[in-house]
């Protein structure tokens, strides 16, 4: 039975989980993973405050989400492996820095997510938000490898600063589109938005 995280009490206040990853929960018992430490808005906290935590993700390195996870920030971020499947919408910074594995997003990912990742492959059932596998401001690499497959649309800046890696969406595309891109893939259906591949060099 994978570890299933399901959320006692959906809330626009933001929750932050970025270190509820496989590194994080893989052999560690229940007791300590419930103590993992997360941020309610300002507030400092643990794990089990927000969460019914069930199953092990030891055997087969398994992650879900489940709930209204649109205000919970960095699920599967930095991640190195195994699988995380999420059973709704997730918030800002799902996936971002992912350096192996998969992450299943079974509904909408707000903005930044799959930034500055490294390897593996994030899949959005739904849209995503701004700045795709794009680079947090200040940064000189968005994504540099892996894939991010989106079944829906998504919003400005996707695949900014992109090194190397794949980005294909079923849908549309904001504006800047691929903005400064170096090198990578970007594979569009639908339309996009003014300025797109804006001071592309490579790819």
């Amino acid at each position: 039975m994978p570890l299933t995280l399901t959320l006692r009490t959906a809330t626009p206040i933001p929750l932050e989980v970025f270190g509820v990853h496989r590194d994080a929960v893989c052999g560690r018992s229940l007791a300590e993973i419930e103590r993992l430490p997360v941020l309610y808005g300002r507030h400092p906290g643990v794990l089990a405050e927000h969460f019914q935590i069930t199953g092990s993700a030891t055997e087969d390195e398994s992650i879900v989400w489940q709930g209204d996870l649109s205000a919970v920030k960095g699920i599967a971020a930095e991640s190195t492996g195994g699988v995380v499947r999420i059973q709704g919408s997730a918030g800002m910074h799902c996936a971002a820095g992912l350096r192996g594995g998969e992450v299943i997003v079974e509904g909408n990912v707000s903005d930044w997510a799959g930034a500055e990742m490294r390897k593996g492959r994030l899949t959005v059932i739904g849209s995503a938000g701004r700045c795709l596998g794009g680079a947090y401001r200040g940064g000189l690499k968005g994504m540099t490898g892996g894939e991010i497959l989106v079944h829906g649309d998504c919003g400005d800046e996707a695949g900014q600063l992109l090194r190397r890696g794949l980005i294909a969406i079923r849908g549309s595309a904001g504006r800047g589109l691929g903005y400064g891109m170096l090198a990578g893939t970007i594979a569009l259906v639908g339309s996009c938005g003014s300025i797109p591949l804006a001071g592309m060099k490579r790819g």
